[in-house]
């Protein structure tokens, strides 16, 4: 028998900048991550890309968080989903991660 189960990646508050651009930009957008995983990042922005898109994301981890290294993290990933603004938060993007790499492009 298959186990279906799949546990849910820990996820590590954070609150960092970062910046972040679509596949093929040239331009980088701001942001700030809410929370970060080993699988992905959900992150606030002014402008959500849109879901299924492919995004670069660069940000500076400051400490190891479970298996993702200190130092400046570049991700590529997929846009899984995003929330549009309310008046108690902004917009927010989540992205799994597709290849994940120390140093940055910025």
């Amino acid at each position: 028998m298959v186990d279906l189960h799949m546990e849910r990646a820990t996820r590590f508050m954070t609150a960092l900048p970062a910046l972040y651009r679509r596949s093929g930009e040239q331009a980088w957008h701001r942001g700030l991550t809410r929370d970060i995983s080993n699988t992905g990042v959900l992150f606030e922005t002014s402008q959500p890309p849109p879901i299924e898109s492919i995004i670069e994301l660069t940000f500076h981890l400051p400490e190891q968080l479970g298996n993702l290294p200190a130092g400046q993290l570049t991700c590529v990933g997929k846009v899984v989903r995003h929330k549009d603004a309310s008046e108690a938060t902004p917009s927010r993007a989540a992205a799994k991660f597709i290849e994940l790499r120390q140093g940055g492009e910025a």
